[in-house]
């Protein structure tokens, strides 16, 4: 069985929400941070939603965790992230 990875972005004027499913890869978080990063500079409220990854890399999620930080120290904004149970 092959499991797939889906990422999708909404946006609105100052404010992003991605979300995640499927395996969480080193890929998967690069592409996250890659869309996040092409966000508008107005943005400065970004909510990852990981509820819904079924498999994670533990490496993948402190790479995204790291990223996201820089985020929002680069844009003085805010994160978070909704993790799995």
């Amino acid at each position: 069985m092959i499991l797939k990875s889906r990422l999708s972005m909404e946006a609105h004027a100052c404010g992003a929400s991605a979300y995640v499913s499927g395996p969480l890869t080193a890929s998967v978080a690069a592409r996250a941070i890659l869309a996040c990063r092409a966000l508008p500079p107005r943005v400065r409220a970004l909510r990852v939603d990981l509820r819904g990854v079924s498999v994670c890399d533990a490496d993948a999620l402190t790479m995204l965790e790291v990223l996201l930080i820089e985020w929002r120290t680069e844009r003085r904004g805010v994160t978070r992230i909704a993790y799995p149970p």
